[in-house]
């Protein structure tokens, strides 16, 4: 009984511990959500691709946060490994293009993804033409 009436006469300071709570407790979820959204990413890059795992150059930090390039041959060496059925070279570039429209000016995230002439691996050409020839 007493408690309870602590409670009437502190009901501001009850209420905001009880807030203070609900968002310590949001703020928990999220960083949950987040981290596990950042841990499944790869394998899900890896879906949409096709394929089922991903070649670096040793000491790289991972396969879509680092810019060390390796040869295009390699992919013919890892193709020869026991195991495996096909190996593709694949290069991810991400950038940002500036557009200016008068006053107006826009800048937009751009993710390009290069895969070798003949790929089935590629998404079909939505507006245009595909190339014919490398370059």
């Amino acid at each position: 009984m007493l408690t309870l009436r602590d409670l009437q006469w502190r009901r501001r300071r009850f209420i905001i511990a009880v807030l203070a709570t609900a968002i310590a407790f949001a703020m928990s979820l999220l960083m949950s959500w987040i981290n596990a959204r950042l841990h499944n990413e790869p394998g899900n890059i890896l879906k949409v691709l096709g394929a089922d795992a991903w070649v670096v150059e040793s000491g790289t930090s991972g396969p879509f946060t680092a810019s060390k390039v390796i040869p295009a041959q390699t992919a013919e060496q890892v193709a020869a490994l026991p195991g495996v059925t096909r190996a593709e070279a694949v290069v991810l570039l991400h950038s940002t293009v500036e557009k200016t429209s008068g006053q107006k000016r826009s800048v937009r995230d751009v993710n390009v993804i290069g895969l070798p002439l003949g790929s089935t691996r590629a998404a079909p050409v939505a507006e245009g033409r595909q190339a014919k020839t490398p370059g």
